[in-house]
């Protein structure tokens, strides 16, 4: 089992984590509503984000073996919080396609 990244916490909420593979960096913070900083994402907001960007890049490889365009698609990622015990209650994505795709491409 190869390992994926390594995440430490380096003080005041915030945590940093690298991808093994290519060395990329991620930092988070707590909410500012959580006694955080507020000042990068927090770490439902990378959940809910990575839901949007995991549809978006499936949406991405079936275009691409269906010799689909996919070249113009953004969403927008809503993440609705719960309390009691506080944890994500919902996370909404909406997409915009700007796309001229046929009825057989949309399906």
């Amino acid at each position: 089992m190869t390992i994926t990244s390594k995440t430490e916490y380096i003080g005041n909420l915030r945590t940093r984590s690298e991808h093994l593979k290519s060395g990329t960096l991620a930092e988070s913070d707590a909410p500012g509503d959580n006694n955080g900083k507020g000042q990068l994402f927090s770490p439902t907001d990378l959940v809910a984000t990575a839901l949007s960007k995991c549809m978006i890049t499936v949406m991405g490889l079936k275009a691409e073996k269906s010799g689909i365009v996919f070249s113009n698609i953004s969403a927008n990622t809503t993440k609705i919080m719960l309390s009691n015990p506080r944890r994500i209650g919902k996370i909404v994505v909406e997409f915009y396609i700007k796309e001229d795709w046929s009825d057989k491409e949309k399906k």
